[in-house]
């Protein structure tokens, strides 16, 4: 999450963002994944494929999180933290938004995120 929360940063600043709102979107990046709490640790942790309900488990994820953060953090982090498996293509999740109807900073945060997963080393946590 430091990590996703590092490059959400920087990319905002890239586009422009202020320092302010920047500073509201690492923090996002902070607990974006805090909903993960609610998703059993064999499902987190499986080695192989997901099954069709076990992944229905981890879509899960961003919504709880949003509900987590709701009472600690602005309107606009909590919608970020919420969509941040949101696609462009309506194809995500939670809420199947599309295009330009998923907020900017969880676009972002869907970047950073997806970065972080395809050049980091995968750490399991026991």
């Amino acid at each position: 999450s430091e990590r996703v929360a590092a490059l959400a940063g920087r990319l905002a600043a890239a586009l422009g963002w202020p320092v302010e709102a920047r500073s509201a979107l690492a923090e996002a990046g902070l607990v974006h994944d805090i909903g993960k709490v609610g998703v059993p640790g064999r499902i987190l942790l499986k080695p192989g494929r997901l099954s069709p309900a076990e992944y229905e488990q981890v879509k899960e994820h961003a919504a709880l999180g949003a509900r987590i953060v709701a009472d600690a953090l602005s309107p606009d982090q909590v919608a970020w933290v919420a969509g941040h498996h949101e696609r462009y293509d309506g194809t995500g999740y939670p809420g199947g938004l599309a295009g330009e109807a998923i907020p900017l900073g969880a676009r972002i945060l869907a970047v950073a995120d997806a970065w972080d997963v395809m050049t980091g080393a995968r750490r399991l946590y026991t």
